[in-house]
């Protein structure tokens, strides 16, 4: 998250994960620009996707799931700015990844992103009037982020009316990027930048995410946004828990033969030792007989 040239951070994002590595839900909520509260307002919807993820179930349906927290954010956000902001508002993307399956809902022009082999598939439809102007050909998908109506939005989170979200689902596979942002990230890059970043080598993606990042405030000039992103590489999920698993097994493998080891070493003069034994008093020199008591003789060890 970048603040750009804003006096304060309007834009609010969260992720969370199961234990085992199976779901995850992420959120980004950035406050409508012009309405007072809109930091209020995109906390309140973040939030709220924290309290519902604690009641996810694998085996549930995630267009349900999408459709509760909208609609509980909504009132959390109206809930939040009562007293002093009425028509604050927030505009979100959401996404919960479950097995190989990705669904999503949004309002407003937040948006998703999903990219195979560094190349894009599908965007969300922004609710603004310059996705409008698009979609009749008036202006470019580059145009679309200077456009002086950028910020004309179509219908957001909170206020008197109820958003109707926006939603989409996806059969993902292995090497797929899912990329969530705010209008003060994508608004400034090129899609040709997008996918270069997507397609950075694992080891380089948080620097090259970074890098992206300040560019796109650093285009805005002294009018640059509040900027969020959250880049997501399912496959990279699985594999990361599949390498953790890994990791413990090698290093129960480790110990286990680590402690072999130890044993046979503190076997070794204890075995010298024993042989010392069985020779002297096995010697001809030696008369002296040592009676060993019979095992049936001994008293039962009772067990505990």
């Amino acid at each position: 998250m970048h603040v750009g040239k804003r006096e304060r951070q309007e834009d609010a994002a969260a992720f969370w994960q199961s234990k085992d590595g199976g779901a995850l839900f992420a959120v980004v909520a950035d406050g409508a620009g012009g309405h007072g509260g809109g930091a209020e307002a995109s906390n309140a919807a973040v939030a709220e996707a924290g309290k519902c993820w604690t009641k996810w179930k694998a085996d549930g349906n995630a267009s349900e799931f999408l459709a509760d927290w909208m609609r509980k954010a909504h009132d959390a956000v109206n809930l939040s700015v009562r007293h002093q902001h009425a028509d604050a508002r927030t505009v979100a993307v959401a996404l919960l990844l479950h097995g190989n399956q990705a669904d999503w809902g949004h309002a407003g022009d937040c948006r998703l992103y999903h990219f195979r082999k560094g190349r894009m598939l599908t965007r969300t439809r922004d609710d603004s009037v310059v996705q409008v102007l698009f979609e009749k050909g008036e202006i470019t998908e580059e145009e679309m982020g200077t456009h002086e109506d950028q910020n004309r939005l179509l219908q957001a989170i909170g206020g008197s009316e109820p958003p109707r979200p926006r939603r989409g689902s996806a059969n993902l596979e292995p090497e797929d990027v899912l990329l969530l942002c705010s209008d003060g990230f994508w608004e400034r890059l090129k899609l040709e930048e997008l996918e270069g970043l997507v397609a950075t080598p694992q080891k380089l993606r948080a620097k090259m995410l970074e890098k992206t990042l300040q560019l796109a405030v650093k285009r805005g000039g002294g009018k640059s946004d509040n900027a969020s992103v959250i880049m997501i590489f399912p496959g990279g999920i699985e594999q990361e828990s599949s390498i953790m698993n890994s990791c413990w097994r090698s290093l129960l493998c480790v110990l286990v033969a680590a402690a072999v080891v130890a044993i046979f070493a503190a076997f070794g003069p204890m075995r010298q030792k024993f042989r010392e034994l069985k020779q002297k008093f096995q010697s001809p020199s030696r008369h002296q007989m040592i009676r060993v008591p019979s095992e049936d003789n001994q008293p039962a060890t009772p067990k505990k």
